[in-house]
């Protein structure tokens, strides 16, 4: 399908029947990080799921590495960026085995504030910002075609030890489980960064298709 610049992939949204997975790789064991991707919605979300207590309690995967899952520091949320049936939402969970983490593992969802709607194209992008000098101060936001629409600040960092795959329409769970979760619509030009990128070259993202 035509997507926002060049072609999309589309996925139908049930869980388990269309969606993309990267191998796990140390690559995605960040500190800070953005995760980027143009959504186009093709109609209500059907594959929306938990990414855990205290966490997105309802919401279709479009780039996820982890869900709800059980305890340990291999199953823990790395990044998940995702729509609920309104607007986008995204998560994570603190590595309980570093300093700044605790255990039982604690979620940091975040959530946009205006619609997410059918048939239009959006850039959304989850970004996360780890102080180590001053963790209280880190921040989780969510941006919707360059505007921060959602920020909260947390004291810890992401999980770096998950063993999942990363999923493109799908929330893969530890290796060898099942994963969950789809999207319905369009995804394109997905990335992640291993850096917190300003809110200026998110913006410009949003303005570059």
């Amino acid at each position: 399908v035509v997507g926002s610049a060049g072609n999309a992939a589309t996925f139908t949204g049930s869980t388990g029947a269309s969606y993309i997975t990267l191998p796990d790789s140390t690559d995605y064991d960040m500190a800070s990080y953005t995760v980027e991707a143009y959504v186009r919605q093709a109609g209500a979300q059907a594959g929306l799921i938990s990414t855990g207590s205290g966490g997105q309690t309802s919401i279709a995967p479009i780039v996820a590495k982890g869900m709800a899952d059980a305890e340990s520091q291999v199953a823990d949320v790395q990044f998940f960026l995702g729509v609920t049936a309104t607007t986008a939402g995204a998560d994570f969970e603190n590595n309980i085995l570093t300093a700044g983490g605790v255990s039982p593992s604690v979620n940091a969802p975040v959530t946009a504030t205006s619609s997410v709607n059918t048939g239009t194209w959006y850039l959304l992008a989850q970004r996360f910002n780890y102080q180590e000098i001053n963790a209280a101060t880190s921040t989780h936001n969510i941006y919707k075609n360059g505007s921060r629409e959602g920020s909260i600040q947390t004291g810890f960092k992401p999980s770096v030890q998950g063993n999942q795959k990363v999923g493109i329409s799908v929330a893969p769970k530890v290796a060898g489980v099942t994963a969950g979760g789809g999207f319905n619509g369009a995804i394109d030009e997905v990335r992640i960064s291993n850096v917190a990128r300003s809110e200026g070259w998110i913006q410009a993202s949003s303005l570059s298709t």
